[in-house]
């Protein structure tokens, strides 16, 4: 696999609107002649310590611009749902089911402002119990045996302490960041029809990371928590978020420096979570796979 000249990581967020100040940090990574530099990304607008979303959307998109060096931009947030979420929720059948899912919950967050109202919108126009879960409705398992949806895609039932996209509860929650970040991917596949990005989306769009310029990936910062560890003692000045955010991109970094990066992007194939209604490539297409979980052997 042909190397990555710089790394993005970001920690979404999924509260508020898109100009609400969000717990939202941003690590760039570059290769500079003493070795990596480890750069904490922070919004343009002056005395402004805060990111906007809308802001973040417009810095992704000077990064993930054609003439930029190669770039691998990993995000903490959900990227998808279960296999079979867009047949349930789609008006008609389609042959691109996850882009079309994306542009459906992308509208419905554009109409609503938030992800809890664009969420609470699309659970009502759905037929019957809709699939995001909230705390009054955290046990209703109608709309997955109805639909023969899964809560869990199969790289979550692989790795420990994931949380559904679909949930919405109080604690912790993917469900919100899922929602604006397929928003800000929605706006940014616009982009790219009009050549003003060039990028491809892992393992949506490209099963082969050499097949696009720049990259975007799903990836957890949980999943290092021995480099979250030692943030703790070595940058204090870090922020929780910040720490995050620069966990993924040191482990990015090392795993591409060691020669194991290329290994993460190389999927082999598991019964675990299979579904037996379509191809596995079919399924991995729609539901994608979380960068830092190891293939299994």
């Amino acid at each position: 696999m042909t190397d990555f000249e710089r790394f993005v990581a970001i920690d979404w967020s999924g509260a508020g609107t898109e100009d609400t100040a969000a717990d939202l940090a941003a690590v760039l990574a570059t290769r500079g002649p003493d070795g990596w530099d480890f750069e904490l990304l922070e919004p343009s607008k002056p005395r402004r310590t805060r990111w906007r979303r809308r802001e973040m959307r417009e810095r992704l998109a000077e990064l993930l611009a054609p003439d930029e060096p190669r770039t691998l931009v990993a995000v903490d947030s959900g990227f998808t749902y279960p296999y079979g979420t867009a047949r349930a929720l789609l008006d008609e059948p389609t042959e691109t089911p996850w882009r079309d899912l994306v542009r459906h919950l992308a509208r419905a967050y554009a109409e609503h402002g938030t992800a809890r109202a664009a969420a609470r919108a699309v659970n009502d126009a759905a037929d019957g119990p809709g699939p995001f879960r909230f705390n009054d409705s955290r046990n209703d398992c109608r709309f997955y045996t109805g639909h023969q949806v899964g809560y869990f895609r199969q790289v979550e039932m692989l790795a420990p302490q994931v949380i559904s996209t679909f949930y919405m509860g109080s604690g912790a929650a993917v469900g919100f960041h899922t929602i604006t970040f397929l928003a800000a991917v929605d706006e940014l596949i616009d982009r790219r029809e009009r050549d003003e990005v060039d990028f491809q989306v892992w393992m949506h769009e490209a099963f082969d990371a050499d097949d696009a310029h720049h990259l975007l990936a799903e990836c957890y910062p949980s999943l290092f928590d021995g480099v979250r560890k030692e943030l703790e003692d070595t940058r204090p000045d870090l922020n929780a978020h910040e720490r995050d955010a620069m966990a993924c991109a040191r482990w990015l970094v090392e795993t591409q420096e060691s020669g194991e990066l290329a290994d993460y992007f190389e999927p082999r194939e598991s019964p675990v979570g299979r579904r037996s209604d379509c191809s596995w490539t079919e399924q991995l297409a729609f539901e994608g796979w979380i960068l830092g979980v190891p293939w299994p052997t």
